[in-house]
């Protein structure tokens, strides 16, 4: 995964969210998705 200065505070939040979510064993493949798909709009650069 390579990601830019600018983008890694967002990518680390998105990454802390999904860790919280599995840790509270909610976790959610669609809601997953939609966040991925929001990242990838706003950072098209990103390459998870």
């Amino acid at each position: 995964m390579t990601i830019t200065k600018h983008s890694s505070g967002f990518q680390y939040q998105s990454c802390q969210a999904l860790l919280w979510i599995w840790e509270l064993g909610v976790f959610d493949v669609q809601l997953t998705l939609d966040i991925l798909q929001i990242q990838y709009s706003l950072f098209p650069q990103l390459r998870l």
